[in-house]
């Protein structure tokens, strides 16, 4: 994202994951899964139209569009394993999850310099515990290249998992 002078342009991402056991159950010490998704950024310029403006309005609004149109789509592709190390009265899960992450460029407007499109490995591991059978408590840290430049970054947060899903 290409925040403005005053920070008042921002994006949101938007991604999902889908995720195939092929090794173990939830009663397993170690499961192994596989896993794809795609993610994207959305400005408040892609829910908004410039129809019924006029002038200075008109012009900031496309301006707003014309910034703002460039998504960079990311497709990550990985594996992951985890064990499950029971506790007195919970427990707790280690996992590790490399991946290959596509990346590339969508709505790039004519004559733009929207950055290049490629791939870089990331890794991701991380701990979490849950709790009653339906929160959990996870950190976790990613590292790897995002454009050929390093970056790594810390987590700490929680789930709420459905049919002993988190």
């Amino acid at each position: 994202s290409r925040p403005s002078i005053d920070c008042t342009r921002s994006r949101v991402s938007v991604s999902g994951l889908g995720q195939l056991r092929v090794m173990g159950d939830g009663n397993s010490f170690v499961t192994v899964a596989l896993f794809g998704g795609v993610a994207t950024d959305l400005s408040l310029g892609d829910f908004t139209t410039c129809t019924g403006l006029t002038g200075t309005a008109a012009t900031i609004c496309a301006n707003e569009k014309a910034n703002n149109s460039a998504k960079r789509l990311t497709i990550p592709l990985g594996a992951s394993v985890s064990a499950h190390i029971p506790m007195l009265i919970t427990s707790v899960n280690v996992w590790v999850a490399p991946r290959y992450s596509i990346n590339t460029m969508v709505n790039c407007p004519a004559g733009a310099a929207c950055g290049s499109s490629g791939g870089d490995l990331r890794l991701a591991l991380g701990a979490d515990m849950p709790i009653l059978g339906l929160f959990a408590i996870r950190a976790a840290y990613d590292m790897g290249q995002i454009g050929g430049k390093s970056a790594n970054y810390w987590g700490l947060g929680g789930s709420i998992g459905f049919g002993g899903v988190h």
